[in-house]
């Protein structure tokens, strides 16, 4: 379970939110939704341990990240991925990518790693792109492919900053079934967007929370192999 106990974060215009609380368990998908420059993208940072909030704490199986000892930060990250902004990769290719993705995931073998790769890539649209340079795709190719990096490490914590806004929403089919599979497989998933579009193949499990800035939305619940909502 990855838990928020009493978050507090401070922006410029003065307190963004305060004493938030939320409970993500394991198969769970969450919305956080919120007016540009409310905090969404910061507090997928201090979810992935980017930054430490202003007051509070994040918990992992009640294990605390910012205020445990100093391997946290480092052993949570390892468990835990982001798809935040374009990606700052110079003139490495998709291919080059998903190799420093292996490394991260302990090595894996050559073959495995093309497998996966060519699998990962399809099943976000982009069969074949893994010889082309990654900045020189759409804006919506990138964050596909930023999506199919991180999956490939296989993250237990998914964040996700926009994902529709970014990857359009003609693909909000995939990323429903995509988050469904995750789910099911007892992956947990954040991810803020300014606002849910209408016709978002997940429906709300419950009535949104309202947190500071955020409503607070469950779109799935449930334990690896059960699936609810």
């Amino acid at each position: 379970m990855l838990e928020l106990f009493r978050i507090g974060m401070i922006g410029r215009a003065g307190t963004l939110f305060d004493g938030f609380d939320a409970a993500f368990r394991d198969g769970d998908v969450w919305a956080v939704t919120g007016p540009p420059s409310s905090g969404k993208s910061r507090l997928l940072g201090v979810l992935h341990g980017e930054g430490k909030p202003d007051a509070g704490d994040v918990m992992l199986d009640g294990v605390p990240l910012y205020r445990g000892t100093s391997e946290s930060v480092p052993r949570f990250r390892r468990v835990s991925g982001i798809v935040g902004e374009a990606l700052d990769v110079g003139t490495h290719t998709v291919g080059d990518l998903f190799r420093l993705a292996s490394l991260a995931a302990g090595d894996v073998p050559e073959s495995e790693r093309k497998a996966r790769e060519a699998a990962l890539l399809s099943m976000v649209g982009l069969p074949g792109s893994a010889g082309f340079v990654f900045r020189s795709l759409s804006l919506s190719e990138q964050a596909r492919a930023a999506l199919a990096i991180e999956l490939f490490r296989g993250p237990r914590v998914l964040l996700l900053d926009a994902p529709i806004a970014r990857i359009g929403k003609e693909w909000t089919e995939m990323l429903s079934a995509l988050f469904r599979a995750l789910a099911r497989e007892g992956r947990i998933i954040v991810f803020a967007e300014r606002e849910l579009p209408p016709l978002f193949p997940m429906k709300p499990v419950t009535e949104g929370t309202r947190c500071g800035p955020f409503l607070l939305t469950q779109l799935m619940a449930g334990s690896p192999g059960e699936a609810v909502g």
